[in-house]
């Protein structure tokens, strides 16, 4: 195997990466207004024989740290010569809040995976967000893939799931497809709408990939490649959280021939899941979880109480839905006033 360091780069798709070589560098971004570059670590694993690509990225929002770690073990643990294809691994996408242990960058406090713009003057986060797709558009083709790995913020327990976009055609079918192969649980179906006009984070659905900045759904009108989105853990990494990540990928990598073998089979019965809605909190306090992420609750089931700065019951938070519980939060600050996503919410419920 070779190994090669290519330093800063302006684009990854521009390098000429050597077959049976993993290569290393740091994607440039912009200057910061002290003049130091904001830079991307990534990692680029062309195989000894040619086929598909694969695009993985990890911690586009700065406080979902176990998708890092999942491309970090994929990075090292990918031999070229087992290797047919090319692996294009970014493990922290969003440096800028990931330094700051913040969600968002806090150059611009944007979020970086809803700041799709075409605007050449736009912020940080919107320049970079277009930087990245072009990226992807270069150098993907819709026989290739991508693999977006997120978690939830801070220490939220959580029902690993993945999900996709309805957006008709190969592209839809093939990551339909990709999301059984990857041995996760709950596979929840997203049918994006043409107009939606919420803000990130502040409606009861879980609307938010339905954004006109989504930079997943501008990515996927200019290729229609297989897109997954693997959600586990959080700021609170844990090795079944990453595992669930890392072998989703892999069993994904099996599927498509770049690695030998057959993918693992899930042991457990699937949840198929096409909507999601936020439990929102109507008391400022802390709401203290009743019921585990994974059950199945039923509408008008207690799944929290949220309490007052001395313990005392102020309100009780109940299911909207028969469903799935996908997060409930431990034991953490609510305020239905805030206008930071993790504090308007306690929980999701999936149908």
């Amino acid at each position: 195997m070779n190994q090669e360091e290519v330093g800063s780069v302006p684009s990854i798709a521009s390098l000429a990466v050597k077959p049976n070589t993993k290569t290393y560098g740091r994607l440039f971004v912009a200057k910061s207004i002290a003049g130091s570059p904001v830079e991307v670590p990534f990692a680029v694993i062309r195989g000894a024989r040619e086929g598909p690509k694969m695009w993985i990225q990890g911690v586009i929002h700065g406080d979902e740290w176990a998708g890092g770690e999942t491309v970090r073990r994929i990075i090292n643990d990918l031999v070229p010569e087992k290797l047919v294809g090319t692996v294009i691994a970014i493990p922290i996408v969003s440096t800028t809040a990931y330094a700051a242990h913040m969600r968002y960058s806090f150059i611009d406090h944007k979020d970086l995976d809803f700041s799709y713009t075409e605007n050449p003057t736009g912020t940080f986060s919107e320049r970079y967000a277009n930087l990245l797709s072009k990226e992807i558009s270069s150098l993907m083709t819709e026989n290739d893939f991508l693999f977006d790995l997120h978690g939830s913020p801070g220490g939220t327990n959580m029902q690993p799931w993945v999900d996709y976009h309805a957006v008709g055609g190969e592209s839809e079918k093939c990551s339909r497809v990709a999301a059984d192969i990857t041995g996760v649980r709950v596979v929840y179906k997203i049918t994006p709408v043409k107009e939606y006009k919420g803000e990130i984070g502040m409606s009861v659905q879980l609307a938010d990939e339905y954004l006109p900045t989504s930079s997943a759904m501008h990515t996927l009108k200019r290729v229609k490649l297989g897109r997954l989105v693997i959600e586990a853990g959080s700021t609170l990494v844990q090795n079944e959280d990453v595992g669930v990540q890392y072998n989703g990928v892999v069993n994904v990598m099996k599927h498509m021939k770049m690695l030998k073998g057959s993918p693992t089979k899930q042991k457990q019965k699937r949840v198929y899941v096409s909507e999601a809605t936020r439990v929102m909190a109507n008391n400022t306090g802390f709401w203290r979880p009743l019921a585990r992420p994974g059950n199945f609750v039923s509408k008008g089931e207690t799944i929290a109480i949220v309490t007052d700065e001395y313990g005392r019951r102020i309100e009780t938070a109940a299911s909207p839905v028969n469903g799935i519980l996908l997060i409930n939060k431990p034991n953490s600050f609510v305020d239905p006033l805030s206008n930071v996503l993790g504090f308007r919410y306690g929980a999701l419920v999936a149908h």
